[in-house]
């Protein structure tokens, strides 16, 4: 049973390190979201220049290097699955929040349209930063709002929506994805040892 594990974990890390190793991109970070209202989980590229900063919300190109950041996936759940990938790849990003270096915050325009049975539905990341004080670290609270059936101009761009349908209030997570060196590293330590189990008990 343990062989089994070990296998299906390599195989499935094997699939990740491919998946992340092309294209290449500066850094992906995933986000989570599971409150009561929609589950999901988003990945962005962000170019590690765009973390070189204090703790604080940055408008997109405001440093060096940090050009653009871009939505790269997004499937939400609620109950229909809702795949975004004919909207995507997308910059649509205004700004976005520094904590510790690390990218724990985004706000997106309204991202869309997908088309699921009659509903056409659209997407946006909100994030509101609020700096520390002397016995309080700065936070960020992140929203996801999901909008159906919006207007997109197609001269200027803009979209126009209604109130959300939903919204995701808690919950809302980034997490740096492991590169394809760090992954490689973690599926060699996997196969060291299951080889080391079967000669051991070969032995």
């Amino acid at each position: 049973m343990l062989n089994r594990i070990l296998r299906l974990s390599i195989a499935a890390l094997t699939a990740t390190v491919a998946a992340l190793a092309t294209p290449a991109y500066a850094a992906v970070w995933n986000s989570d979201y599971d409150p009561p209202e929609f589950i999901g989980m988003a990945a962005f590229n962000v170019p590690d220049a765009c973390l070189a900063a204090a703790d604080n919300l940055y408008l997109v190109g405001t440093l060096p290097g940090c050009s653009v950041i871009t939505v790269l996936s997004n499937v939400t759940t609620m109950p229909v699955v809702i795949d975004f990938a004919p909207a995507l790849p997308s910059t649509d990003v205004n700004s976005y929040v520094v904590i510790g270096g690390q990218f724990v915050g985004v706000n997106t325009g309204i991202i869309g349209g997908v088309d699921v049975g009659d509903i056409n539905y659209w997407f946006q990341f909100v994030a509101t930063f609020t700096p520390g004080g002397i016995e309080s670290p700065p936070s960020v609270h992140n929203l996801v709002n999901l909008f159906s059936n919006c207007e997109s101009s197609g001269d200027s761009g803009r979209v126009s929506c209604g109130a959300p349908i939903a919204t995701a209030t808690q919950g809302v997570t980034f997490t740096r994805v492991p590169e394809p060196a760090s992954l490689a590293l973690i599926l060699g330590a996997l196969a060291a040892g299951w080889l080391a189990r079967r000669r051991t008990i070969a032995a």
